[in-house]
């Protein structure tokens, strides 16, 4: 089947800052996330970062944070100029929230290639790389997704950083068949359904890009916006709202001591 790229992935970033009705919803407390999430967390930061922070002052970082949370607009689309500060700003935190749905949904998951579908700096393909590495996955046909050029190659930068050259994923700014994965393959949405919502794309055309399975972390408004317009098309095995009471080295790390994390891991029907 063939699906136009021109509005199917967004080509530049959105602030997560969605300041909608409910974004600060009952969460389920949890207190602290578990030692080998730190541990991965640490691991994947001390490779990656450097680069995503090559060449933006941390000053100028806080300046950026600060300005797009004064903004109250719902999605705040971020310039191709400021991609490295946004980029600066939201790698720690999207991979931890990420790290931590891939923990809480573990035991239900199946190690395999992943398709990170609108990648960035690659926080949840580094993330699932990593946490399924230890269960001795074979991660080569993997793919990293981005429209935007900028961005793709901020996450290529960052990931050879990380893993061996024959470990990368295979960078790729078109994908022009959907669904873009199937069966032997995962699909991977960190903070990209709020995106394309955002753009208008009804959840039956996100959809059409998942071959089989999907993860995703968002907002909590946007999974189940994203669902319920689903039709009965997709099977939410496991869905979280949680809100973790952080230790205080990832407290000191994100500059926050709690961290809301709403995740999805859901499959095709039809």
């Amino acid at each position: 089947m063939k699906l136009s790229m021109n509005r199917s992935l967004p080509s530049q970033s959105f602030a997560p800052c969605n300041r909608g009705a409910g974004a600060d919803a009952d969460a389920s407390k949890v207190e602290g996330v578990s030692g080998n999430v730190r541990r991965v967390f640490w691991e994947i930061v001390g490779a990656m970062e450097p680069s995503i922070l090559r060449g933006v002052p941390a000053s100028e970082v806080l300046k950026f944070m600060s300005a797009l949370e004064a903004d109250k607009s719902a999605y705040v689309p971020i310039p191709k100029e400021d991609l490295a500060h946004f980029n600066a700003a939201y790698f720690r935190r999207n991979l931890l929230k990420f790290l931590i749905v891939l923990d809480r949904f573990g035991a239900r998951l199946t190690p395999k290639p992943f398709i990170d579908i609108g990648g960035g700096t690659g926080a949840a393909g580094a993330a699932w790389h990593r946490m399924a590495q230890i269960d001795g996955a074979d991660l080569q046909a993997s793919v990293h997704f981005d429209r935007s050029e900028v961005q793709l190659a901020a996450g290529r930068a960052a990931y050879s950083a990380l893993v061996s050259r024959s470990d990368l994923p295979q960078f790729k700014s078109h994908l022009d068949v959907a669904p873009f994965g199937d069966a032997s393959s995962i699909c991977l949405f960190s903070f990209c359904i709020c995106e394309l919502m955002a753009e208008g794309e009804h959840p039956k055309d996100i959809l059409k890009m998942v071959g089989s399975e999907l993860i995703a972390v968002d907002f909590r408004e946007s999974l189940l916006a994203f669902t319920a317009g689903l039709g009965g098309a997709l099977n939410p095995i496991l869905f979280v709202h949680e809100e973790y009471d952080l230790s205080s080295d990832l407290a000191d790390a994100l500059g926050q001591r709690r961290l809301k994390v709403s995740g999805l891991y859901a499959k095709r029907i039809s």
